[in-house]
């Protein structure tokens, strides 16, 4: 696996709204293609290898009711590949790679989304309140073992 840097951070583009047949609107936040689904979300490791820590999988989840000004994330992962929207308002994310170089993008309802590759810090700040996000991540999670988190400090980056 190549090491990942700010170059591997994505926008991910959504399409729509488009009428539906129950008077609604369709809002198409991923498509991809299968290659694509491979390089974003394929996992071909998990933790240590044996069954009991296999983090290898896939999760979608939100983080509602975000305050202005919240700060979150402030990580790193080895395994978890992450594809982040911004359902409501507004945030600003931050990207630093191990050679140090940075990147900010700012995302909303309208904007897409972004992907997050391994080994790159990413930090969030909500510049509205009520700012939701849905991530779509590569890997498990179970609340009661820490030990396969994988979320990481700045210090050990």
């Amino acid at each position: 696996m190549n090491k990942a840097t700010i170059k591997d951070i994505a926008i991910i583009s959504t399409e729509g709204p488009w009428d539906t047949k129950s008077n609604a609107k369709l809002h198409l936040l991923l498509n991809l293609n299968f290659e694509k689904v491979i390089e974003y979300l394929g996992n071909k490791s998990g933790i240590d290898g044996s069954q009991h820590n296999d983090i290898r999988g896939l999760r979608i989840y939100k983080v509602s009711q975000l305050k202005k000004g919240a700060i979150g994330a402030n990580e790193w992962h080895k395994y978890k590949k992450e594809i982040a929207f911004t359902l409501n308002g507004q945030i600003k994310w931050t990207f630093r790679d191990t050679d140090g170089l940075q990147s900010e993008y700012l995302t909303d309802s309208s904007s897409g989304g972004v992907f997050i590759p391994t080994n790159i810090f990413h930090t969030y700040e909500a510049l509205e309140d009520e700012s939701d996000l849905l991530v779509i991540a590569n890997t498990t999670y179970d609340e009661s073992k820490p030990q396969m988190h994988d979320a990481f400090p700045i210090e050990s980056f």
